[in-house]
């Protein structure tokens, strides 16, 4: 080994030379973290799939404003998020609506197409209350829950106003000022 040291994101970046030929190459270590299963609705168990879990958000964002790196940094958070459970088995509902309440935050359209996939409303009425329930509930940008990590990276700028006295975007006209007069 040649050369040792930390990378940004936690691995270690180590510089290596074969002893024979001399020829010299680069390895990135990292912990291997211990992934939980996933309980499903039916009781199967599966091992805990990122690429699944983002497969789903993509399609709830299709033809939404949002980076893939934002919906890649959702998905990342769900995955510690089940990782530091410090539990063997996860159900999914528990994922799902770790999920949901992430997207939530970002883009409240993408919120309700995943909900109305993960939760599986019966009829219209549920896809009804489903929406209400989506529109009515706090996008997270005042307030947030305790068990929840924090998403980094994303711009919460994005979120919709939740809060009827927000001023209009645009040129602010000033009241005038007493003194000046």
């Amino acid at each position: 080994m040649i050369d040792s040291r930390g990378t940004d994101d936690g691995a270690i970046r180590r510089r290596r030379e074969c002893q024979q030929c001399e020829f010299r190459f680069t390895t990135f270590e990292r912990l291997a973290e211990l992934e939980p299963s996933v309980v499903k609705r039916d009781g199967r168990r599966e091992p805990f799939q990122k690429e699944k879990l983002l497969q789903g958000i993509r399609i709830a964002f299709i033809k939404r404003p949002i980076p893939q790196s934002d919906l890649d940094r959702i998905a990342e958070a769900v995955r510690l998020r089940a990782v530091h459970q410090a539990r063997q088995e996860v159900s999914s509902d528990e994922i799902g609506e770790w999920t949901l309440e992430l997207i939530h935050r970002v883009d409240s359209v993408a919120a309700f197409r995943f909900a109305s996939v993960f939760r599986r409303p019966a009829d219209v009425d549920a896809l009804q209350r489903e929406l209400a329930a989506i529109r009515d509930a706090p996008t997270g940008a005042s307030e947030e829950p305790s068990a929840q990590p924090q998403l980094p990276g994303i711009s919460h700028a994005r979120l919709p106003a939740t809060s009827a006295a927000t001023p209009p975007a645009g040129p602010a006209e000033a009241a005038p000022d007493p003194s000046r007069t």
